[in-house]
């Protein structure tokens, strides 16, 4: 599958949404800059999408690390719902059984 144009832009967001949450406007522009540099390098009709993401969390990686702090009520509040959940996900997975195939 071949990516459009605004598949790098949604990513490039995703990506500075969520580490530049809890910086400073500095720091926003730095990452800005890093991840632009990261798209004007790899940008390609080509390109896959996946490694792109990848590259674009690299280069922000000092920042996602200062900024990881803001995540702790959201992850924890996951966990929860998660822990919740478990017992019936087990009691779902074990009560399935998957027909055999007959050739």
């Amino acid at each position: 599958m071949r990516p459009h144009p605004e598949c790098g832009l949604c990513m490039m967001k995703w990506v500075y949404e969520r580490v530049g949450n809890s910086l400073t406007e500095d720091q926003r522009f730095s990452i800005l800059k890093k991840l632009t540099a990261v798209f004007a390098a790899e940008a390609d009709p080509a390109m896959n999408m996946g490694i792109l993401c990848n590259k674009s969390v690299e280069a922000v990686h000092d920042f996602l690390l200062a900024s990881s702090g803001s995540y702790e009520p959201l992850k924890r509040k996951s966990n929860e719902a998660a822990a919740k959940l478990i017992e019936k996900a087990k009691k779902f997975i074990e009560s399935s059984a998957t027909p055999a195939r007959h050739s």
